[in-house]
């Protein structure tokens, strides 16, 4: 598992960082350090909302009340 984790953990970061080298000017050192912040910060915050999403519908589910999609309004 361990293994798992660290080859999604270093395909994480070849990724943004190929996706920056794209671009002019933003394949610096601090863009970089970045992204290895970004994985922990975004990626794994990520499954917690998903996790309380799922619980939450679950609940709703089993109280029988309705549940509902919300939709982002556009400007």
């Amino acid at each position: 598992m361990l293994l798992i984790w660290l080859l999604s953990y270093i395909m994480f970061v070849l990724e943004v960082s190929i996706s920056l080298s794209f671009e002019k000017e933003e394949f610096t050192l601090k863009n970089i350090s970045l992204i290895f912040l970004m994985y922990f910060t975004y990626c794994k915050l990520w499954s917690v909302v998903s996790t309380v999403g799922v619980f939450s519908y679950i609940k709703d589910r089993i109280s029988k009340r309705e549940y509902r999609w919300y939709k982002t309004e556009r400007f």
